[in-house]
């Protein structure tokens, strides 16, 4: 009900804040998902509160307001188009482009097929839903695999609801998971992928979704993510009035997952993600001289000398 009355200004503002917000929370990358652009004019105030923040972001054009009541014929906006030669007229800026159009759970295949075509026409990276609740159940990614859209430049966020299958799907042709954890359980989107997507060697990033909804740093994504996995994996042994030892998730992973495989997943793992000669050095200092944070024996997890499947908390 909101998105509509958003104004231009409001998108600048909404955006500015957003992206001060992450970088006070440490959070140095992200992907926009951008999907309130009502008018030419709101995308360009959008882009303009990222650039202003000076934070490193993948914004991906999304759709107005109106155009995401499901299931929409209205086709993703050509302005995409204006967008990429105006902002990104060269490559390997701070800010890059990629596009988020809605796919096959929230448009018609018809409208899928055209907006996945615009991606392609521009050499952009795509990044969609698929897999959240109860939208999720009609194997939205076997069908992008039947119609060629599943490629090693598609992200697919949340990914709860998919068929193992499909996660097969998104292995072989080398794409990469999104999860939400805190989000998804709030809004019911079912099982987190975390496990599934870490058996087939999927890149698994970590995202925060709705701010609105959840805190916005990535330390409290990531215990949500660790603590929500192995609840899973728990509440099932104890059904079967079994033990699970070792647990399948370690706080090494999700910190993996927070950094390295979150830049696969923002297509920028040769860029960013790991302390990594000819790398970008986007590095965080975290406070460890706090009561909360004391004793302190090893920030992320054990060392190698130790079992690491026995973790701490990041």
């Amino acid at each position: 009900m909101l998105g509509s009355q958003y104004q231009p200004e409001d998108m600048y503002a909404a955006n500015l804040l957003a992206m001060l917000d992450a970088l006070d929370a440490g959070i140095t990358t992200m992907v926009d998902w951008s999907h309130n652009n009502n008018t030419p004019e709101h995308a360009d105030a959008a882009l303009q509160g990222v650039f202003d923040s000076g934070i490193r972001c993948v914004w991906a054009y999304g759709n107005a307001n109106d155009e995401w009541l499901p299931i929409s014929e209205i086709p993703q906006s050509r302005d995409v188009v204006r967008v990429a030669e105006q902002w990104f007229p060269a490559k390997g800026g701070l800010v890059t482009l990629a596009l988020a159009p809605r796919g096959p759970q929230f448009a018609t295949k018809e409208v899928t097929l055209q907006d996945f075509a615009l991606a392609t026409e521009l050499d952009i990276p795509v990044t969609v839903h698929v897999g959240d609740g109860a939208w999720g159940k009609g194997l939205p990614v076997q069908w992008m695999h039947e119609n060629g859209l599943t490629t090693p430049r598609t992200t697919y966020v949340h990914c709860n609801a998919l068929a193992g299958a499909e996660f097969d799907m998104i292995r072989d042709t080398g794409g990469s998971v999104s999860v939400a954890p805190e989000l998804e359980m709030h809004m019911g989107h079912g099982r987190l992928a975390t496990l599934r997507a870490m058996a087939r060697g999927i890149p698994v990033g970590v995202s925060i979704d709705v701010c609105t909804s959840v805190g916005g740093d990535m330390f409290s994504a990531m215990r949500a993510l660790l603590a929500g996995t192995r609840y899973l994996v728990n509440v099932e042994a104890l059904d079967k009035d079994r033990a699970v030892d070792p647990l399948p998730l370690t706080s090494v992973d999700v910190l993996r997952f927070a950094t390295r495989e979150g830049a696969v997943a923002a297509w920028l793992g040769e860029e960013v993600g790991s302390l990594t000669p000819g790398k970008k050095a986007d590095v965080i200092l975290v406070r460890t001289d706090t009561w909360g944070m004391q004793p302190l024996n090893y920030p992320p997890a054990p060392s190698s000398s130790r079992d690491t499947r026995c973790s701490s908390t990041p």
